[in-house]
């Protein structure tokens, strides 16, 4: 194990599409806490190689660490794929040795090797996971992939023929489906870690009572659970582009980038009601969800039994 007070005592490793991006911005408000301004290091998921991405989606992922470290680490980045230890090190050094070090990476969840790979390095880490109900994650991620442009078919069309990609893999393919079947990616952290060592979070307790979750993760972390987080800022919120440019320029990172490095600061907090808007996102119908349930089951029944958590509500709706 590397011995470093600048180095992370723990992991935030998913899932997807459940919260994560919320409770990365809120636990950066504690004064005990250090995340890295790079969201998703994805340092731990050798498995997961970049060069292997499809284009659009790589283009989406674009990062350059030279500049980041030029602009002095201050720029607020969503993914980062590091994949040199030294520069690992480097995004930690404002830690400043605080109580609490971590990075949150969703791919850490999903990578078949990541849970080892923290284990080796890291042994006693502590480990966050937030699990969301894997019919509406899945749901959730289409949308997403919908608003961006990345995907035009209906749901359960857009479902099925991810599931019968013979090429998958994270930014390969869209693993609507995949990653949702929690059983095997939590079991993997169970077998390199003790379950002090773990906290699992329903993503709808986090959500119905974020304060609760908050305090309770201060808890497992050992920092001040009196620390009174400001829950009314919302993260992630689902966007629609205005018009074909705008949606066209959130796909093409490298630009959006520039042209938000360009924006005054006055007009940054205001941009995104200018060029996006929102709009109420569809519901899945009661066949789609049926379909997923059935999908899903066994895997629900097998996960309640490794945490030790009440799954019931997820196949009973």
């Amino acid at each position: 194990m590397e011995q470093s007070q600048n180095l992370p005592n723990f992991f935030i490793v998913g899932a997807a599409k459940a919260g994560t991006t919320s409770l990365y911005n809120y636990l950066r408000q504690h004064p005990d806490i250090f995340l890295p301004s790079i969201k998703e290091v994805n340092y731990f998921c050798t498995d997961i190689k970049p060069e292997n991405f499809r284009p659009d989606y790589a283009r989406s992922v674009y990062f350059n660490f030279d500049e980041y470290i030029k602009k002095g680490m201050k720029d607020e980045v969503f993914h980062g794929y590091i994949q040199l230890w030294n520069q690992y090190v480097k995004i930690f050094e404002p830690a400043k040795n605080k109580k609490a070090i971590g990075e949150l990476s969703n791919t850490y969840l999903f990578s078949k090797v990541a849970a080892e790979n923290i284990f080796k390095k890291f042994p006693a880490a502590k480990i966050i996971m937030v699990l969301r109900n894997p019919v509406d994650r899945a749901y959730s991620h289409y949308l997403m992939d919908n608003r961006m442009g990345l995907e035009k078919k209906g749901f359960t069309e857009a479902m099925e023929n991810d599931i019968a990609k013979s090429e998958k893999g994270w930014g390969i393919s869209n693993l609507y489906y995949e990653l949702g079947l929690y059983f095997e990616q939590v079991k993997r952290f169970f077998s390199c870690f003790s379950e002090k060592q773990i906290l699992v979070i329903k993503y709808d307790d986090f959500i119905r009572n974020p304060l609760n979750e908050l305090k309770n993760i201060c808890a497992f972390l050992t920092v001040d659970e009196n620390f009174s987080f400001n829950t009314n800022l919302k993260y992630n919120q689902a966007t629609v582009p205005r018009n074909r440019l705008v949606a066209w320029i959130r796909k093409q990172k490298r630009i959006a980038a520039f042209v938000k490095s360009k924006m005054p600061e006055s007009l940054k907090s205001k941009s995104k009601n200018i060029l996006f808007t929102q709009k109420n996102t569809s519901k899945m119908s009661q066949v789609e969800r049926d379909y997923l349930n059935k999908l899903y089951h066994e895997d629900v029944l097998r996960l309640a039994e490794l945490v030790n958590l009440d799954f019931t509500d997820w196949i009973c709706n």
